[in-house]
């Protein structure tokens, strides 16, 4: 039995481009996320160096805790 099966009619459909779930595509040097819960800051910071990696040194992120229960992300490369 053949679970799935290709769409002949609709065919050569591009695919959507996928933005991120943060904002790290329209950050310019120097701009900054704040976070206000440590869980999100690990996934945003997890997801910055994600992106720094996959730009081969092209963007870079720091990722401080700035005061009890603020932590924030910048682009700064």
């Amino acid at each position: 039995m053949n679970v799935f099966e290709i769409d002949k009619k609709k065919h050569a459909i591009p695919a959507p481009r996928a933005s991120g779930r943060y904002p790290f595509h329209t950050m310019k040097v120097g701009d900054s996320i704040t976070l206000s819960s440590r869980g999100d800051f690990f996934l945003v910071r997890a997801s910055a160096y994600a992106r720094a990696t996959r730009s081969r040194g092209a963007e870079k992120f720091a990722c401080r805790k700035v005061a009890e229960g603020e932590w924030r992300v910048w682009r700064i490369k």
